[in-house]
């Protein structure tokens, strides 16, 4: 098998450094200066506090958290019965220009074009002064922070092999926790993860237009889709991914950051996130 120069640099440690990269990136200007800016100080409690929430979602008693565990629980469970058959099915139905399709067009959607978005609509609220779209894509951002936090942590602790490693009727699709492999991170589905958290921070504050939730979750579920077809995953990746995904977008709208304004310079952040 062919490997990218990535490759070759243990999967591991790119993903701690990924992680590090992650806290800091909010902050980077003000760490610089050995201060922090007001803006700072409220994105990073907010940060921290949606993150919290959502980490300590499975060892919390409320009967809301409770039933959220349990649904993420159930329906993983439910479809990782089925991982083999539905993998059969997406090596049968190939085609050219449905995998051309799904690499450049729908998987991209859970990264790419996903980060432009988010990007393209923060600038759309600066340019517009529009402090809704501002805060929309700052909280669409904290969502895909908090959420690469915890697929790489996921991913690391539960070692899964991903499908085209092992083709065919005798596919493993087993779970290796904290197993030593740096091939084995297929669950969750981190482009899935990642789609829905932000199409459920849209979806959920712009809900007045019908069409949007219809939009949001269609784009995000084609990406999901997209990575059983191109057998980067298993059914139960992409559906414990939608879950996640959803539950972070809901808890980060909820505890929507107030503040509107960025502080940072032109410094750049190079990120690299393995899905």
């Amino acid at each position: 098998m062919k490997l990218k120069t990535f490759d070759l640099i243990p999967v591991r440690i790119m993903r701690l450094g990924f992680l590090f990269i992650v806290i800091i990136f909010p902050f980077a200007e003000s760490l610089a200066q050995d201060t922090l800016t007001g803006f700072n100080q409220a994105y990073l409690r907010s940060v921290l506090k949606n993150s919290e929430r959502i980490i300590t979602t499975p060892f919390n008693r409320k009967k809301s958290e409770l039933i959220t565990s349990g649904i993420l629980i159930m329906a993983t469970a439910a479809t990782v019965a089925v991982d083999k058959e539905i993998h059969s099915w997406s090596e049968k139905g190939r085609n050219e220009n449905a995998e051309y399709f799904s690499s450049r067009l729908f998987s991209p959607l859970g990264n790419l074009y996903g980060f432009m978005f988010v990007g393209g609509w923060y600038f759309k609220g600066l340019m517009e002064h529009n402090n809704r779209a501002k805060q929309t894509a700052l909280n669409a951002t904290t969502a895909i922070l908090i959420n690469a936090f915890l697929v790489n942590t996921v991913k690391l602790m539960m070692n899964r092999t991903r499908p085209p490693q092992n083709v065919g009727p005798a596919a493993d699709e087993s779970f290796n926790p904290f197993e030593d492999n740096n091939l084995h991170d297929s669950f969750y589905s981190g482009h899935t993860s990642t789609a829905f958290a932000v199409a459920t921070v849209f979806a959920k504050e712009y809900r007045e237009y019908k069409w949007a939730p219809y939009l949001a979750y269609g784009l995000a579920s084609s990406a999901g889709i997209s990575r059983i077809y191109l057998q980067k995953h298993w059914l139960s990746d992409v559906t414990a991914g939608a879950l996640i995904g959803y539950y972070i977008g809901s808890v980060v709208n909820k505890g929507k950051f107030p503040n509107t304004g960025l502080s940072f310079n032109s410094s750049t952040v190079s990120l690299f996130y393995r899905f």
